[in-house]
């Protein structure tokens, strides 16, 4: 039988910060480092996620956005 191929193109997204507005946020929100990596990464969704991100970007972060194209063989 003849394996399937499917191609997924997803978009992967992420926000840039100073290591300054990284600390800024640890402090704020109470987090650590590896829960802010993961917010500003689109990891997490939670609410305080996504007040992490909306904070990053009011102080100077940067959006990254690639499309990321998966084969996956069914």
């Amino acid at each position: 039988m003849a394996a399937k191929i499917r191609k997924k193109i997803g978009t992967m997204k992420k926000i840039i910060v100073s290591p300054e507005v990284n600390k800024k946020i640890q402090e704020i929100f109470g987090v650590t480092q590896p829960n802010v990596s993961q917010a500003l990464n689109y990891r997490r969704h939670s609410q305080n996620a996504k007040r992490m991100r909306m904070y990053a970007l009011s102080h100077g972060g940067v959006m990254l956005e690639s499309k990321d194209e998966h084969t996956n063989n069914d």
